[in-house]
């Protein structure tokens, strides 16, 4: 990498790596391209291109972006997140959730606290595989990880058949299998 900047301000180190990075002083803002990496605690950034400002630590990053934080995975075209709050929102989005093995896809996903979310014309499923068994697809769904998720105009599939539609639903969004929809 052509560069590599470790950043600090009273708080846990941002390291930032590109192959440029160029900082802004009157904005107080960084621009990384190519191959940059964005590195704070468990949060862990990859991505062609980045926006840092140190002031807010509001970051945004695009073009074929993977954000691993802890041993959830967010794969996405484009990401606006804040490093201090980590609540941001992505767009054409996947994330995996290891602990309760939750598949989410989304036009738009927005990460609304610690173990909230909210994704837009989106689906969700616990199957691992490109085709997985079964799914629900929703226009809106909002989802609190170890609480309930609730689904706008939810479309339940079955091997890419749809089965059973309602105007919303709610279901327990916790590991252990539990029964209802």
């Amino acid at each position: 990498k052509a560069k590599d900047l470790k950043m600090m301000g009273g708080e846990e180190a941002v390291d930032i790596e590109a192959d440029e990075l160029i900082y802004e002083q009157e904005r107080n803002l960084y621009h990384a391209h190519g191959q940059v990496e964005v590195t704070r605690g468990d949060f862990s950034l990859r991505a062609d291109h980045a926006q840092l400002q140190m002031a807010t630590k509001d970051l945004t990053a695009w073009g074929n972006v993977i954000l691993r934080e802890g041993e959830d995975v967010v794969e996405c075209e484009r990401l606006e997140v804040n490093l201090n709050t980590r609540a941001g929102k992505i767009y054409r989005a996947k994330l995996f959730l290891k602990e309760q093995n939750f598949h989410v896809t989304g036009q738009e996903a927005e990460k609304l606290g610690e173990n909230r979310y909210r994704v837009r014309e989106g689906s969700f499923t616990t199957c691992d595989g490109d085709r997985p068994p079964w799914k629900f697809t929703a226009k809106e769904l909002d989802v609190t990880v170890k609480g309930f998720g609730i689904a706008k105009d939810p479309i339940f599939y079955v091997e890419n058949i749809p089965v059973l539609y309602s105007p919303w639903g709610v279901f327990p969004v916790k590991r252990e299998r539990q029964s209802g929809i």
